[in-house]
C-alpha cells in the first residue's frame, strides 16, 4: 500500500473513531481518495523508459447497504491467516520462478515489515487462486499467513509478460469474513496501463468468500467477469493490448452473484473499481 493511500486510511480510520456515525460516508471518502497515477523509470539496456501504473489498493474491502466500501485500518503487522491452501510441487515451483527474491511487506501506515521472519520469505508463499486464462495468460494470485501479491503467468505457464513486483501487501483479517456483508471481501485490486498501445495491460481484483462458495461473478454495464472460488479465494482480471480503458469515474457498484456448483446462494450490490468494467 502506497505512503498516500496509507495515510488517508490513517486519517480518516480516526476520524471515524472520533464520529462513529459518519463511518459509511467517510468510508466512501476513503475509497475516491485511494486512486492515484504513479509513473516510474525503468533503465533498460540503457534506454529509459517511462512507465505509467494506474493502482487501486482496496484492502479487506466490506460493501455496505448502500453498495458503498471502505477499507477497515490496519493495525498491527500480526494479522494473518493461520492457514493456506495445499501446493503441489508444480505450483510451488512457479512461485519460486515469480519471485526472485523475498518480497518486501508493505503494512499500511507502519511502512516496510522486515524480511526474513516468518510470513515474508518465497517459501512461505502460496498459489491462492488462479484467474480464468484469456490471449495473455493468467494472474495467480500468491499468499503467505501475513501478506500476498500477483504474480504473472503466461500462456506457456511461465512468469510474464507483465513486471513483476516483489513488494506484498500485508493482510488486514482482523475481522472475520461473518462480520462483512454477504461474507466478501475485496484483498486487492490493481491495474496496469504500460503507457503505450504497444504493449500488454492488465487488471485485477481479488478477494475472499466464506466457505461454500464455489464461483463469483460480477456485472455491470453488459459485462460480467467470473471465476472459481478454491479454499473461499477468487481472482477475476482483465487484460489485452492497445489502449489501457479509462474509467469515468472512480468506482462502480455491480450485480455480484455468488454459486455453490451452479445454485445461486445470494446476488446483491457491490462496489468495485470501474476500471474492471470500462470500455
Amino acid at each position: 500500500m502506497t505512503d498516500l493511500l496509507s495515510r488517508t486510511l490513517q486519517q480518516l480510520a480516526d476520524e471515524a473513531e472520533a464520529a462513529p456515525h459518519l463511518g459509511p460516508r467517510l468510508a466512501e471518502t476513503a475509497l475516491h481518495r485511494a486512486v492515484r497515477v504513479r509513473r516510474r523509470r525503468v533503465a533498460a539496456g540503457g534506454t529509459g523508459l517511462i512507465t505509467a501504473g494506474i493502482a487501486v489498493a482496496l484492502a479487506a474491502t466490506w460493501s455496505g447497504p448502500d453498495g458503498t466500501t471502505a477499507a477497515p485500518r490496519h493495525r498491527t503487522p500480526m494479522s494473518r491467516f493461520t492457514s493456506l491452501p495445499a501446493n503441489s510441487p508444480a505450483q510451488l515451483a512457479f512461485i519460486r520462478a515469480c519471485l526472485t527474491r523475498d518480497p518486501t511487506i508493505m503494512i499500511g501506515s507502519n511502512g516496510a515489515f522486515g524480511s526474513g521472519r516468518p510470513g515474508t520469505r518465497v517459501a512461505d508463499f502460496r498459489i491462492l487462486a488462479t484467474s480464468e486464462p484469456d490471449a495473455l495468460g493468467r494472474t495467480v494470485w500468491v499468499g503467505s499467513t501475513v501478506a500476498h501479491l500477483p504474480c504473472y503467468q503466461d500462456k506457456r505457464g511461465r512468469p510474464g509478460p507483465f513486471k513483476q513486483s516483489l513488494t506484498a501487501h500485508a493482510w488486514n483479517v482482523e475481522l472475520p469474513l461473518s462480520n462483512f456483508p454477504n461474507n466478501v471481501s475485496t484483498d486487492n485490486q490493481e491495474g496496469f496501463d504500460p503507457g503505450t498501445p504497444s504493449k500488454a495491460w492488465e487488471m485485477h481484483l481479488a478477494g475472499r468468500t466464506a466457505p461454500g462458495v464455489t464461483r463469483i461473478t460480477f456485472t455491470a454495464r453488459g459485462k460480467t467477469l467470473s471465476a472459481d472460488v478454491t479454499d473461499h479465494f477468487f481472482i477475476v482480471r482483465r487484460a489485452g493490448y492497445g489502449r489501457f480503458p479509462k474509467p469515468t469515474q472512480p468506482f462502480i457498484t455491480t450485480t455480484t452473484r455468488l454459486y455453490d456448483h451452479g445454485h445461486l446462494l445470494a446476488s446483491f450490490p457491490f462496489t468495485v473499481g470501474a476500471m474492471l468494467f470500462s470500455n
